[in-house]
Parts: C-alpha cells; sequence; structure tokens
C-alpha cells in the first residue's frame, strides 16, 4: 500500500512539473501574439492605403492590446520565478484584480473588432497576413486573449487535482481558480450593462443580468410570453427589450428594491413593487435558484428597506418561495368582491395601466 502511494505521489508530482511547463510555455506564446498584432498589424491598420474604417477604427480594432501586453510580461517574469504550486496561486491571486480589469476591457469591444475587420476591412489583413508572412492572421491573433482565461481555468484545475502540497497551498489555488473563472461573468456583464441605455442605469452596483422569458399573466388576447432582459441592481430591476435595429436594451420599467417582494414558484420568478408586476422564467443561466438566491440578498440588504412580517424564504412542499405572506397584488385584488353591475352603465371594461401593457 505505502509502495503504491509512493508511486502515485512521483506520478501526481511529474504531471504538476508538466502542468507549470504548460503555463510558461503558453503565456510565452501569448506574449508572441500580442506582440504579431502590434508590430505587423497595427503598423499596417494605420497605412494611407488602408480602407477609410480601418484607419479609422484603429482603437476600436485592437482594443487595450498594449496594456494586455504589458501586463503579460510582467505576469510571465512573475510565473518564471514561481517554483512551488503555491506560489503560482499566488500570483494570480494578487494579479487577479488588474487581470480582470483588462480583459473586461478587452472584451467589452471585441464584438465591434469583428464587425470592422468582418464588414468593412475588404480583406485588407488578409493582404497583410500574406505579405508579411505573418505566422497568424488578425483574427487568430485578436482570439488568443479571449481564450487565455480558460486556459487558465484549466491549467489551475488540473493543478488542483494533482496537487500534492500542504492544505494552505490547496487553499491558495482554491482562491486563485474562483478568481479566474470569475472573470468571464465579468466581462459578459459589462457587456450587457454597455448595452442597456445610458440614461437608465442606477448609480449602485449590477448583481446579476440575464435573458428571460416574461410570463407576466395575460390581460389582453395579444399578450404573449415573450423574450426579455433582466438586470438587478443594489437598488432596482429593472425589465428591458432589446431593440434590433441599435442593439440596445431599452427599459420598459423598474422594481426598486426598497420595496420589493418576489417569490419563486417551479422555476418562474415573480417580482412586485413599484406598481409593477414581472413573472419571469429564466432562458439560460443564471437559473431561477440563482435568481431567488441574489434577490434575497438584495431585499435584505436594500438601503431604505421599510420595515415589514418577511421571513427567510425556504423550499416548501409547494416548490414556491415567497419573501411575503401578503398575496401579489394582482391575486389580493382578485380576492374582492365585485361591484354589481349598474343598468345604465355604457361599458364594463377596465381602463388599464401603461405599466400593464407597455413590457
Amino acid at each position: 500500500a505505502n509502495g503504491k502511494a509512493q508511486k502515485n505521489k512521483k506520478g501526481d508530482a511529474k504531471r504538476q512539473s508538466l502542468l507549470q511547463a504548460e503555463l510558461l510555455k503558453t503565456e510565452s506564446e501569448c506574449i508572441s501574439i500580442l506582440k504579431l498584432c502590434l508590430t505587423i498589424y497595427l503598423p499596417a491598420a494605420k497605412e494611407k492605403i488602408a480602407p477609410p474604417p480601418i484607419r479609422e477604427n484603429v482603437d476600436a480594432i485592437f482594443g487595450n492590446i498594449r496594456e494586455l501586453l504589458a501586463f503579460h510580461e510582467d505576469f510571465y517574469s512573475q510565473l518564471q520565478l514561481a517554483l512551488e504550486v503555491d506560489d503560482i496561486a499566488h500570483c494570480f491571486v494578487i494579479n487577479a484584480d488588474r487581470l480582470c480589469q483588462l480583459y473586461v476591457e478587452y472584451c467589452k469591444g471585441r464584438e465591434r473588432s469583428t464587425e470592422i475587420i468582418a464588414n468593412e476591412s475588404e480583406g485588407y489583413f488578409a493582404g497583410v497576413h500574406l505579405k508579411k508572412n505573418a505566422p497568424q492572421p488578425l483574427n487568430s491573433c485578436l482570439i488568443w486573449p479571449v481564450q487565455r482565461i480558460p486556459k487558465y481555468t484549466m491549467l489551475l484545475r488540473e493543478l488542483q487535482d494533482c496537487s500534492i502540497g500542504s492544505a494552505h497551498s490547496k487553499s491558495k489555488l482554491q482562491e486563485a481558480l474562483k478568481m479566474v473563472e470569475d472573470i468571464p461573468r465579468k466581462a459578459n456583464d459589462a457587456i450587457h450593462l454597455a448595452m442597456l441605455q445610458h440614461s437608465s442605469v442606477p448609480r449602485s452596483e449590477l448583481i446579476l443580468q440575464g435573458q428571460v422569458i416574461l410570463k407576466n399573466e395575460k390581460i389582453l388576447p395579444m399578450q404573449k410570453n415573450r423574450e426579455r432582459h433582466c438586470f438587478l441592481f443594489e437598488t432596482a430591476a429593472i425589465i428591458c427589450k432589446k431593440a434590433e435595429s441599435t442593439k440596445e436594451y431599452i427599459p420598459k420599467y423598474s422594481i426598486s428594491t426598497r420595496k420589493m417582494t418576489w417569490e419563486l414558484s417551479d422555476g418562474t420568478i415573480s417580482i412586485n413593487g413599484s406598481g409593477n408586476r414581472a413573472v419571469f422564467k429564466p432562458l439560460l443561466k443564471p437559473d431561477a435558484e440563482e435568481w431567488a438566491l441574489r434577490l434575497k440578498q438584495v431585499c435584505s440588504s436594500a438601503p431604505g428597506r421599510y420595515p415589514s412580517n418577511e421571513s427567510s424564504p425556504k423550499k416548501a412542499n409547494t416548490s414556491n418561495i415567497s419573501t411575503s405572506s401578503v398575496p401579489p397584488p394582482m391575486n389580493l385584488f382578485r380576492s374582492l368582491p365585485r361591484p354589481l353591475k349598474n343598468k345604465n352603465s355604457i361599458s364594463d371594461d377596465f381602463s388599464l395601466s401603461k405599466n400593464s401593457l407597455e413590457i
């Protein structure tokens, strides 16, 4: 048994050494690719023979490539000095904020960069690739930074699996992995937040965002389930519709977290407040459980939250979760006795509020 344990330990040590070498090798390759962008493709984009849309959009095409190169050169120097696993983990931990900031900024501009190269470059960069005999085309170079984060995640996970260090080393690796895994989510949040009408962005932190299918009770026959985008900030939840022409998120209404109540039932979220009601089902991730968790956190810590008899939501056998014993506004309305019809009345129709229709 001891012999087998020793053999496994040696195997893990060898694998760990190979992973450390792979990390250094790919980091060096990343630096070479970024330098290729700056020494061949960026100068070519500024030449007089380049199409006007290219010359006018150099910053949009290349983003913060210079800052990324400076970061990776410094990071590579640190990794070369990291002899142990906890040293590698420490490199990631102390650089996590800067790494996240740079990559979120880069990813925000990727869609626009891709559009310019595909639709407005007139094949110019393909010609540069052939003329300069560059190792890789521009599109491949520009995707490298985006692929770097998943590569870090994979290598850190594998190091964690074969780690033979102390509990402290494993804890450091876990911390580093969590920080790196969080970068794609933050980048995705930043991309969608940039598409929200600027005047509608609350001055508070974005907690969660995602595509949802609106399932509000059908007041009119023409109303159907609709795809929307929901932003949950510290101070409000905003339901938006995406404009096809501008790809901008147009807010339809918001619900303040200060007076918000919410409910989770069978994978569907209901939120009420500010005279509005939204019932939706998450289309992709984050799922309904994640929305419920974040809503609970936001509502419990909302500034100026009025006192209530809310209790911590727990799943019941009915699979319902609610933050309030008070029924939703529509259910409360339906519980009231119906008025007797007036014979002299010319219409029994209700006048629907704008908030009920424009969602």
